[in-house]
């Protein structure tokens, strides 16, 4: 896992690398825009936040915080929903 600093070093970031190619394959470019349009404009303390995207001719870079604790998913699997 990389990790760096975006703009404030006391705050951890880590960038998700997607690959172009398999995005394309996937047909998932309209889903992706999609994704980046909508966390582009969340901020809530629940919700990780996108700080920067960038991309290459290969790659896209989508520059989030840095959370800790595994997936979401696998800790719901393992235990069943969250009581509120």
């Amino acid at each position: 896992m990389h990790t760096h600093h975006v703009n404030d070093p006391s705050v951890i970031h880590h960038p998700q690398v997607l690959d172009k190619s398999k995005i394309i394959k996937g047909e998932m470019v309209e889903q992706i825009q999609r994704e980046i349009a909508i966390m582009r404009h969340l901020s809530h303390p629940n919700i990780v936040n996108l700080k920067e995207v960038m991309s290459s001719k290969d790659k896209i870079y989508m520059v989030m915080e840095l959370v800790t604790g595994g997936e979401l998913f696998d800790r719901i699997a393992a235990e069943g929903p969250m009581k509120v």
